[in-house]
């Protein structure tokens, strides 16, 4: 999905001679009037909650939505209408374009403002990027092993794993089963692999700036991704717990077999529960979380980026803009979000459609709530793109057994300190 334009540096050309006045809260500014624009990826009916919420709350500004595919089509459009001058106030922003747009001084700063007062504990955590705040964001999405529970149970287990090891012998057990593939392993997503979760359960809790100890030359990535490589080279490909050949077998193939019983496990969220669901409506299926080997603590796929909308320095309208971002955490607008596409709500005092979702219950409190989320794109402070298609390349080559753990590592290093 996610495939990158070339860098966006001549974009902060344009912007960085353009003057900026900081915007006042939208608390100070009750009439407001005017225009306002917003540059995203989300479908128009999910825009249009959003959309709706605010002009009840504020009936006078005009609204114009613009929608653009993600992930490059939309990175085009954003490129296109700043080269213009044809800015928008609202803007998307993600792990492609985050750096650039930062390093670029675009967006607005918003730590200090009402919208970083609004975000629960775990959503802030998870949005900070070098220390401040430049997007608004209510939730996101949760995942992790979605796991056949009947097959779970046919296999003799029974409560979730605790441990690493655990969770490998659970995989051997389903393996057992007749005509069932114990797991399946989305090597195409950087987003949704294994390694995300087990490398932040293994060290987001005892070293969460190992980030900033790679760029002091403290470290390097090799230190802490080739452990992690080797954990799921070893005790899952080449254990033949995944088969090479489901390297080759879209994804949507193997939700769809996952949906149909043939698969105990594969790594997937709460994007792909509605199409689990149209396949087998009655699958009896649950989030369970990657635990790490000592058994201290267990990581889920996903992040609070959902919406991550930030506001261009440029924009001609910051106080309409601010006063949206705000609106965005009233509760008709994260119920709206649930309701379209299941972006799930993560607002202090605010009970997420999803906390009664046998699903994902547990996930919804153990992972998104408790900030127990990894990706690590959302971390990556280099060349964002090249460092996701190469971990992307790598895991399949390690599938494959072309490249070994230590090699797979080594090349993030050799990115960084390109």
């Amino acid at each position: 999905m996610m495939k990158k334009i070339a860098r966006i540096m001549s974009l902060a050309l344009v912007l960085q001679m353009l003057a900026f006045t900081a915007p006042a809260s939208a608390e100070e500014n009750k009439e407001l009037s005017g225009n306002l624009s917003i540059l995203a990826w989300y479908a128009d009916e999910v825009a249009q909650g959003w959309i709706d919420h605010f002009n009840e709350l504020y009936p006078d500004v005009k609204v114009e939505y613009q929608y653009a595919q993600a992930v490059q089509p939309y990175m085009e459009k954003l490129q296109s209408m700043l080269l213009s001058g044809q800015l928008p106030d609202i803007v998307l922003i993600v792990a492609e374009n985050r750096v650039d747009l930062v390093d670029g001084d675009m967006l607005v700063d918003l730590t200090e403002t009402p919208v970083a007062e609004k975000m629960s504990d775990s959503c802030y955590k998870q949005v900070l990027f070098r220390d401040k705040v430049y997007a608004a964001t209510t939730g996101g999405s949760i995942g992790g092993l979605l796991v056949n529970m009947d097959l779970w149970e046919q296999a003799g287990l029974g409560e979730d794993p605790k441990t690493w090891d655990e969770l490998i012998d659970a995989m051997k057990a389903l393996s057992e089963l007749e005509g069932i593939t114990a797991f399946a392993n989305p090597v195409s997503d950087a987003a949704c692999t294994i390694e995300s979760p087990l490398f932040g359960a293994t060290y987001m809790e005892t070293e969460p700036d190992y980030e900033q100890k790679i760029a002091a030359g403290e470290k390097t990535y090799a230190d802490y991704w080739q452990p992690v490589f080797e954990m799921t080279k070893t005790d899952i490909y080449d254990a033949g717990l995944m088969p090479q050949e489901m390297i080759g077998v879209p994804w949507d193939t193997v939700v769809s077999n996952f949906a149909l019983g043939e698969i105990g496990m594969i790594m997937g969220a709460s994007w792909n529960f509605a199409d689990i669901e149209a396949i087998n409506p009655d699958l009896n299926y649950k989030v369970m979380g990657i635990p790490n080997k000592e058994g201290t603590a267990k990581y889920y796929l996903g992040d609070c980026l959902e919406p991550a909308l930030g506001i261009l320095k440029d924009s001609k309208n910051q106080e309409n803009a601010m006063a949206f971002l705000e609106s965005l955490y009233d509760e008709e607008s994260v119920r709206s979000s649930e309701a379209q596409v299941g972006l799930i709500g993560c607002v202090d005092g605010y009970e997420s459609l999803f906390a009664e979702n046998p699903v994902c219950a547990d996930a919804l409190v153990e992972g998104m709530q408790a900030g127990h989320q990894f990706m690590p794109q959302t971390y990556w402070q280099k060349d964002v793109e090249r460092m996701r298609s190469t971990y992307v390349e790598n895991v399949q080559a390690m599938v494959l057994d072309e490249k070994t753990p230590e090699e797979c590592a080594a090349d993030f290093d050799a990115i960084f300190q390109g």
